[in-house]
């Protein structure tokens, strides 16, 4: 995807798979997208994902939102904070999480959506995709 956009007229799920494996091809790590809409009313699938640093998180983020504004303008505000240790890409039904490592332990989002729909995530062990 580093040439061509993400393509137009994707459902949310795939919007979210795609938005997962550009994170990976970026190098991050422990990316995971959830299915939240049952639960929620802020979004439908929260992408997770972890920089090695705040270069990354940050180049993450701007590699991510330029591949998607193609596809979507992004609804809500980004937040940011002054570390770069967490970044969220609101894209109204699609939200993404960028962490450093620090960060993602604190915050520990990946346990409070913990029984939710794993879409797609990464296996670490030999790098094989899971799609549920």
């Amino acid at each position: 995807m580093s040439e061509s956009q993400i393509g137009s007229n994707l459902n949310d799920e795939e919007l979210s798979i795609e938005i997962a494996k550009l994170a990976e091809d970026l190098f991050a790590e422990d990316v995971k997208v959830l299915n939240i809409k049952k639960i929620s009313t802020v979004a439908d699938y929260i992408i997770l994902m972890t920089g090695n640093s705040s270069t990354q998180v940050k180049s993450l983020s701007s590699k991510i939102d330029k591949e998607v504004r193609s596809e979507r303008s992004r609804i809500g505000m980004e937040g940011r904070n002054d570390n770069a240790d967490w970044v969220l890409l609101d894209y109204g039904t699609v939200v993404v999480h960028i962490f450093d490592s620090t960060a993602r332990l604190y915050y520990n989002l990946d346990e409070l959506w913990k029984g939710n729909l794993v879409v797609w995530e990464e296996i670490k062990k030999g790098n094989v995709v899971k799609k549920s």
